[in-house]
């Protein structure tokens, strides 16, 4: 395939751009940019040298952090088109929880395989960081775990799905309800990797397992905590955007709330 672009068309295509897009988006799209140029050095540096018995391994954890690239394509969608972000969101709840599940997952194929996680987590027999609500059988822990995630991938993006919804249905009171539901649903499944991870931390220690969660544990809470946040101000008129011939209040919310995450 040729590597070459034709220049009319190519031209044309930015002043399409330039046209369309003002010098605040136009830096949101650099940095869109740049975050996947960093994210496929990661990845071609983890895929350098690959060796059968860690191929696993650095396949999770490459997939742990797929949602970071994925949040810049949405923020810079949705500074553009910011009637999108919403239903955007749709997209962003799959691979959050996807990323936790491959963290999960990660740490369980370093143990060497589910029964193997489990007699780990026999043998060491620490108490768990929630004990309170944390059942005493480690099978037990393992298989709720598994399943906090399962609703973390698929419940909350169903929960996230219907508020969109009724978001375009005009339906707040409903909408941030919804919203509420799918952050305790994210906080449900963050907490069950945290407490899975803490009981078997020391024979992690290979993966530097703290680091790669709070990256995505911090990015994560800070797009779904933001979003939160902006929606009951705005929603609770503690806020008022006017109109203006562009863009109605809820788009200039959206794409104030985009550049602040920027």
């Amino acid at each position: 395939m040729s590597l070459f672009v034709n220049q009319d068309r190519l031209l044309t295509l930015i002043r399409m751009v330039s046209k369309s897009v003002s010098f605040v988006n136009g830096i949101s799209v650099f940095i869109c940019v740049l975050l996947w140029v960093i994210y496929l050095l990661v990845v071609n540096k983890q895929y350098r040298y690959l060796k059968e018995e860690t191929l696993r391994l650095q396949v999770l954890s490459t997939r742990c952090a797929i949602c970071l690239p994925i949040y810049s394509i949405v923020v810079v969608l949705s500074l553009i088109y910011p009637n999108a972000y919403y239903a955007l969101e749709v997209p962003v709840a799959i691979f959050e929880g996807y990323s936790f599940y491959c963290y999960f997952a990660l740490v369980v194929a370093n143990l060497g395989g589910p029964d193997e996680s489990v007699a780990t987590m026999r043998s060491i027999d620490k108490e768990m960081c929630c004990s309170c609500c944390c059942p005493a059988d480690r099978a037990a822990v393992y298989i709720r775990t598994w399943w906090n995630e399962w609703h973390f991938i698929f419940t909350r993006t169903g929960v996230v799905l219907i508020s969109t919804i009724f978001y375009y249905l005009n339906m707040r009171a409903v909408f941030i309800i919804l919203q509420v539901i799918a952050f305790a649903i994210l906080v449900n499944g963050v907490m069950s990797v945290v407490n899975f991870y803490e009981n078997v931390m020391n024979e992690c220690s290979n993966l530097k397992g703290i680091l790669k969660f709070l990256i995505i544990k911090v990015s994560v809470g800070l797009i779904v905590v933001q979003g939160i946040i902006t929606e009951v101000v705005i929603a609770l008129d503690k806020v008022t955007l006017k109109d203006n011939a562009e863009f109605t209040s809820d788009d200039r919310a959206i794409r104030l709330y985009c550049k602040f995450f920027l």
